[in-house]
């Protein structure tokens, strides 16, 4: 499923020095290269938006919704335990303290409450902190409780959650799912002779975590990022002009 960064590396850089107009060295493709990945990899939730704004179809391998979540599918993490710890006596919890620094998104919050007696985590309603959580407070119908839990999403030097109503700090769990970031990409060498050698047994190797249809999308990304650093507008424009080509065949 993964992309060779290797092969990537490869093409990029026979691109690149095609008209013996510039040179990228692994430290910069590297640089350039955990970018790419990042922007491919934030631009699915914006695609995914999009889709879902539209009639999808019938057939799995065809509809643009399935596949954008297809190749989100492999950053789902979610655990058969509690993984989260509060912060405090309100609710609070600091999730890349609890999910680590590889953390990118929520996609859900279960809570159980009096463990001892109730067996059960309760899938909690994520609410807006602006407006919703003040109204669900006071209202007598719409009131959040132990069966109808909720939380919200702020951010205090870190993100974090707030769960309502407070789970007790020595009694009751909590389970979070999330999507995790891709690893960081990394070219690999040993220097022979002041020249770079590809090195695939090195400890910090590795290639991308993406799905392996994307191997295009990365080179004219770091293609676009190559050629503003080695001063060549034409492989720059060359590789803009095929990536918005990708993006348009991938929206029809």
């Amino acid at each position: 499923m993964a992309v060779s960064v290797n092969k990537v590396y490869q093409t990029v850089l026979r691109l690149c020095n095609k008209e013996k107009r510039g040179f990228l060295t692994p430290k910069e493709f590297n640089l350039f290269a955990e970018t790419a990945q990042m922007d491919i990899f934030e631009q699915y939730f914006f695609d995914l938006g999009q889709f879902r704004r539209l009639p999808g179809n019938e057939t799995l391998h065809a509809d643009p919704r399935d596949v954008i979540e297809d190749k989100i599918a492999m950053f789902k993490q979610w655990s058969d335990s509690p993984n989260a710890t509060l912060v405090d006596s309100f609710g609070n919890v600091n999730l890349t303290n609890s999910l680590g620094s590889t953390f990118y998104r929520l996609t859900g919050v279960r809570v159980r409450y009096n463990p001892s007696t109730n067996p059960d985590f309760i899938l909690a309603e994520e609410i807006d902190g602006d407006t919703d959580y003040w109204i669900y407070g006071n209202s007598k119908k719409a009131s959040f409780n132990k069966n109808r839990p909720i939380f919200i999403k702020y951010y205090q030097g870190q993100p974090r959650i707030k769960i309502r109503p407070f789970p007790d700090m020595n009694n009751d769990l909590i389970r979070l799912n999330w999507l995790r970031k891709p690893s960081k990409p990394k070219w690999t060498y040993v220097v022979h002779q002041d020249k770079p050698y590809y090195n695939p047994a090195a400890a910090d190797h590795n290639d991308f975590e993406l799905h392996y249809s994307e191997e295009s999308n990365l080179v004219n990304k770091i293609l676009m990022m190559a050629g503003v650093t080695i001063d060549n507008q034409a492989v720059a424009q060359s590789a803009n002009a095929q990536d918005n080509k990708s993006i348009q065949q991938e929206k029809i």
